[in-house]
């Protein structure tokens, strides 16, 4: 039974690894994700018919720091691999 446990323990080191291995990778693709998306929604919210409804969401300021989130993680990702 004690083997099992030493298995476990040695499996959870290697995701643990692993994980902070990728883990830049994968916030800099998902806030690249996120960016591209805020772009769109800005882009929609410029090109509205009516220019009374302005919304309240800032998705100009929300879609700058997700680039910047991007490059700061793309660039921890690379470092880190």
């Amino acid at each position: 039974m004690a083997g099992g446990l030493g298995h476990l323990a040695a499996m959870l080191d290697w995701l643990s690894e692993n994980w902070n291995f990728h883990m830049w990778g994968v916030i800099a693709v998902l806030s690249a994700i996120a960016s591209v998306l805020f772009v769109l929604a800005d882009r929609r919210r410029q090109k509205r018919d009516r220019l009374d409804h302005v919304g309240f969401v800032p998705w100009t300021g929300l879609s700058v720091f997700a680039m910047g989130l991007t490059l700061i993680a793309a660039v921890l990702a690379v470092k880190a691999g």
